[in-house]
């Protein structure tokens, strides 16, 4: 009986845990790739960088800073 508990707990288990690995493998590596995009821009205006950042030696940085 103690082996039909284990089974059934690991074949729930399991699946929630792959979900979940995709699920934040994904948002981190999408919010590693927007950090990525957002340093590389270049620019010569403020204009030429996305809402929220401005030029500065030909990159373009977060305003924030």
């Amino acid at each position: 009986m103690q082996a039909a508990t284990v089974a059934g707990v690991l074949v729930a288990l399991i699946p929630l845990a792959f979900i979940s690995y995709i699920n934040f493998g994904g948002i981190r590596q999408a919010l590693r790739g927007r950090r990525a995009r957002s340093a590389e821009t270049a620019c010569s205006i403020d204009t030429d960088c996305p809402e929220g950042f401005v030029c500065q030696n030909g990159r373009c940085i977060s305003a924030t800073r």
